[in-house]
């Protein structure tokens, strides 16, 4: 079963970060995310990219961040998860103008969820 593995990758990735083990949960996130992405269950990846995207942000790995997140920027149009993570890459870029695009689709989406700041702290001020 893929997402067995690719779970557990992505368990053993987030508790290597919570460690504060960089190269192990490095190592786990990339393989979660080759996994999900052999088996192309869509569900799967964007849970996939949400955690190790977050990740990469949080580090400043933006290049490779916009690699990940690239790869679900297609569903961020439909999916709040999806939408809210691009936003996030968006804002540590500095591209203002996406960020605020990307923003009103999170708004958009959001339904009665409060929207975080990029950080994932309280709600988004709306400062770029």
């Amino acid at each position: 079963m893929p997402s067995i593995i690719q779970f557990a990758r992505l368990a053993d990735a987030e508790l290597a970060r919570a460690a504060q083990r960089r190269d192990d949960a490095e190592r786990d996130y990339a393989a979660a995310f080759a996994e999900a992405e052999r088996w192309g269950v869509p569900q799967d990846l964007a849970l996939v990219v949400f955690s190790y995207g977050s990740s990469l942000i949080a580090d400043r790995e933006l290049d490779r961040a916009s690699e990940v997140v690239g790869r679900v920027a297609r569903w961020a149009e439909q999916d709040y998860d999806c939408a809210l993570l691009q936003a996030r890459l968006y804002e540590a870029l500095h591209q203002t103008d996406a960020w605020r695009a990307a923003l009103a689709r999170v708004r958009a989406l959001a339904g009665e969820r409060s929207v975080p700041n990029a950080d994932g702290s309280g709600p988004v001020t709306g400062n770029g």
